[in-house]
């Protein structure tokens, strides 16, 4: 019987022990497979610069003022020349006499303001005097129409040393144009409706008798003229400035109307009033008038010009009023006309 029970008993502990075998070994399904991390790249090796990159200052932008003004000052080396035509009593003969003073070369000193308010409305202003001049005043006298019969022809030296002008402009900036041609360029054009007066006087002393020929004239003042110009103009004004230092300036004039005057002093004339002898008017004219400007800005606000102009004017016809110590008389005045051009040299200065 014991045998039994042993043969019976050791096929329990086997199990057991198998049982308790197989406890102690990991079960498959307790582990988990988990890819392995894609390898990490090392850093790139550092690199040293002798001087690192510094960021620079941000951009400013400065704003127009909103009133920019610029003076100038210049010589005009003009030289020039005006006429005056005369009609006899009752238009006969239709040219009856005629002052030509020509060769008139007088340098003008002119004083300038211009200024823009809010990049559009434009207001600017010139004085121009002179005080030194010379020339000559041929003076012929007709019996016959269309300048034939002539009766006398004097030639006189001439001093034109009284001379000013003054012109006053209002305009508008039509357009701009930024970046014309070049980053730092533009092109700006204005209209400009403005006023000029615009006086001369000359002054003949003594003289050659031309024609007939026989009579002489004394050392001192013979004729004098004072030409006035009273104008209305309208004109175009365009600035192209090329770069940081050169520019070019344009103004064009047209004047659809102007008042003419002119006193006119014979000294010599005994039959004469001598303040005047003559008294001509003219209402209505027409004339272009105009000049082109190069500058160089030594600095941003200082700047060097060269330049040419050139005015042009000419009257209708008018009356001319003859003073003598009997009483006036009036005739008609056939025209009357002043041109006068030369080079300009002149400074401005910006702010």
């Amino acid at each position: 019987m014991n045998m039994s029970l042993r043969r019976i008993a050791a096929p329990h502990w086997l199990a057991i022990i198998v049982a308790l075998t197989i406890a102690a070994v990991p079960s498959r399904a307790q582990y988990i497979l988990v890819p392995a991390p894609p390898p990490v790249a090392p850093p790139p090796p550092a690199v040293l610069l002798d001087e690192p990159p510094v960021a620079g200052p941000a951009a400013v932008v400065v704003a127009a003022p909103w009133v920019q003004t610029t003076f100038g000052l210049r010589t005009w080396i003009s030289t020039g020349n005006s006429m005056i035509s005369y009609a006899g009593i009752n238009g006969v003969p239709d040219v009856m006499s005629e002052l030509h003073w020509r060769k008139l070369t007088n340098p003008m000193l002119e004083f300038s303001g211009d200024s823009l308010w809010g990049d559009h409305f434009i207001v600017r202003a010139d004085l121009g005097v002179g005080t030194v001049g010379s020339g000559q005043l041929r003076d012929q006298d007709f019996n016959g129409g269309g300048h034939t019969g002539l009766a006398s022809d004097t030639l006189h030296n001439a001093n034109s040393d009284n001379l000013y002008y003054f012109n006053l402009d209002f305009g508008w900036r039509i357009v701009t144009w930024h970046g014309f041609r070049n980053p730092d360029a533009f092109l700006s054009v204005d209209f400009l409706l403005g006023w000029q007066y615009w006086s001369e006087k000359y002054v003949a002393q003594g003289g050659i008798d031309l024609l007939p020929g026989d009579r002489t004239f004394p050392p001192g003042d013979v004729i004098s003229s004072r030409f006035a110009w009273d104008s209305f103009r309208l004109g175009l004004r365009s600035l192209w400035q090329i770069n940081e230092q050169w520019s070019l300036k344009g103004r064009f004039y047209f004047i659809p109307y102007a008042d003419f005057e002119n006193n006119d002093i014979h000294y010599l004339r005994t039959d004469l009033l001598q303040d005047p002898s003559f008294f001509d008017r003219a209402h209505g004219a027409l004339g272009f008038q105009g000049d082109l400007t190069a500058a160089w800005n030594i600095t941003p606000n200082l700047g060097l010009e060269l330049g040419y102009r050139f005015w042009d004017i000419r009257s209708d016809s008018g009356i001319s009023i003859t003073r003598t110590p009997g009483g006036d008389f009036v005739s008609p005045l056939n025209h009357a006309a002043t041109l006068r051009h030369g080079v300009l040299l002149g400074l401005h200065w910006r702010f």
